[in-house]
Parts: C-alpha cells; structure tokens; sequence
C-alpha cells in the first residue's frame, strides 16, 4: 500500500467525519466517500509546488507541462530533485512528447552536491530518458537538442556493462 495512502487516511477521516456533522459512526464512512476525498487533497496539491514566478521556456504546446517543467526545474535549483522528477513526470502527463520534460527527469536523477553517488538502475532510468528525449527532438530548438545531447554524455555506460 502506499504510503501517502496510509499517512493522509486518518486526515481524510477526519475531514470526511467533520463535514458530516461529527458522525461518531464510522460503520457509514464508505469507500466512496473516502477516495473522493483522497482524489480531491490529491488535486489540490498543486500550490505546494507554486514556486513562484520562475519560467525556462521549451517547446511545447502544452501550458500546463510548461508550468511543471518550470516548478521541476526549480526545485532542481533548490537541491530537490526527488519532488522535481515528480514535476517533470506531471509534465509529461500534460505532454508526452515534451523532450525537455525528459531530459528534466533525466538531470534530476543524476548526481549532485547532495547525492554524488547514483545507482545503477537511476542511471538506467536517466539514459532510457535521455533516448526517449532523442526520439521526441526533433521538432524542438537546437538549445534544447544540445542540451539533450550534452546530458547524454553524463550517462555514458562502458562497453563492457551493458
């Protein structure tokens, strides 16, 4: 189960139990009533990644994938890279042939100031990124195609390990 499931359900009890006249019956609360408002908080969670007015324009059609790849990058700024590959995968869900919004993926997975060793199946996860980038470049500006090219190199596996 997950955990996000498992933290939030005594919250979404209580909300459920307060708009309902403080019903002491929990018998009455269903499964319905619960995952909708599970769906709804989970909705809502977009002003705790409002970061403000920060803005990278890529090539898209897409203003709400904009508005993800720029909070995913952001908080790649901020040293978040676990909440921004979050961003860039919503961002994806708004556009999925956004190359940036994989290349977004692939840099927040690699190493940083806080995390200098990654593991092997991140670095498979950023290449496999970075190609699906590739695929999807074509269309975009030659900044964008450089900067997919360049991250490419990060990720080079040896001959011998693949």
């Amino acid at each position: 189960m997950n955990l996000k499931i498992i933290t939030l359900t005594p919250l979404i009890l209580f909300i459920y139990l307060s708009y309902n006249n403080y019903s002491k019956d929990i018998n009455k609360v269903s499964a319905e009533s619960v995952l909708t408002t599970y769906e709804a908080l989970n909705e809502s969670d977009e002003s705790y990644y409002d970061l403000g007015d920060f803005h990278y324009k890529v090539s898209t059609e897409s203003k709400k994938a904009q508005v993800w790849f720029d909070r995913g990058l952001a908080l790649c700024h901020a040293f978040n890279h676990g909440e921004a590959v979050r961003c860039f995968e919503r961002a994806l869900k708004e556009d999925p042939s956004m190359p940036m919004a994989y290349w977004g993926i692939a840099y927040a997975l690699g190493p940083n100031i806080n995390r200098m060793k990654i593991s092997p199946s991140q670095i498979a996860h950023a290449d496999s990124c970075l190609h699906l980038a590739k695929l999807q470049s074509k269309d975009v500006s030659l900044l964008e195609q450089s900067l997919i090219e360049t991250l490419a190199l990060r990720y080079v596996t040896p001959p011998g390990i693949r």
